[in-house]
């Protein structure tokens, strides 16, 4: 009876492990999926080893981005939008990035974007170096408040040209103000995209065949709604982003 208890004890937080983990895919992607990266963002300490936090003033968008904004509490991550004059621009967002690279696998985040217009809420793939002159970026979910989301591949070309492959626009159902879960089934040759585990696109894999970097932001941007202060002190809340990987 010891022995069987000992087993138990030992055994059971694996069990837990394994049920919590896995990827949430109501539509069948055959295969087994292991973990192979994750954050829950209960720890600052790994989230600092974790990811690379940007502070800067991007020319394609009409915030900057700083570390002030990025905060964890109660088990989420906060990226907040703030109304203040920093970096030559009118108003502050934030923007993170993991620090290995990623290549192939599926890839799955459940977020809740800011409840107010003007603001790209992303995660998102990119690869930072171009080979053969050419480097892609992979838009798993821009969500745009009220319920406008998209995804897109792009593949940049030479001199920074930005070709965009099959632009996909769909809107949300359900309650807005709430958490969903976004992801990508990546292979070398297709790009599977998932909303709630259910897919919602298809599309070959043409050239996103390098290690890329995975990243959460947001970005004031006139192409996601109307710009007014209701984006003052609104926050991309994030619960989790979780690496698989088929055996």
């Amino acid at each position: 009876m010891k022995m069987i208890i000992y087993f138990f004890l030992i055994c059971f937080p694996f069990f837990l492990y394994a049920k919590e983990y896995r990827p949430h895919l109501k539509d069948v992607s055959r295969g087994k999926w292991t973990l192979l990266w994750h954050d829950e963002f209960s720890n600052k300490q790994l989230f600092d080893s974790n990811w690379l936090v940007q502070n800067a003033s991007p020319n394609h968008i009409l915030s900057s981005r700083w570390s002030e904004n990025v905060k964890i509490k109660g088990g989420k991550l906060f990226l907040e939008n703030k109304k203040e004059y920093r970096g030559g621009k009118e108003w502050t967002t934030a923007s993170i990035e993991v620090r290995q690279l990623f290549l192939y696998g599926y890839f799955e985040c459940r977020l809740k974007y800011a409840q107010a217009s003007g603001i790209n809420n992303s995660f998102w793939f990119y690869q930072p170096i171009k080979d053969n002159k050419h480097a892609f970026e992979i838009d798993v979910v821009e969500a745009h408040y009220p319920n406008k989301l998209q995804n897109n591949v792009h593949d940049i070309g030479q001199n920074n040209y930005i070709n965009v492959q099959n632009p996909s626009y769909y809107f949300l159902q359900g309650e807005i103000n709430d958490y969903h879960i976004y992801a990508l089934e990546w292979s070398p040759t297709t790009l599977i995209f998932y909303l709630d585990g259910k897919i919602i696109r298809k599309c070959d894999n043409k050239f996103c065949n390098s290690p890329a970097h995975l990243v959460l932001s947001t970005a004031v941007i006139d192409w996601a709604g109307k710009i007014t202060n209701a984006i003052d002190g609104t926050f991309m809340v994030v619960d989790y982003v979780r690496v698989f990987r088929k055996d």
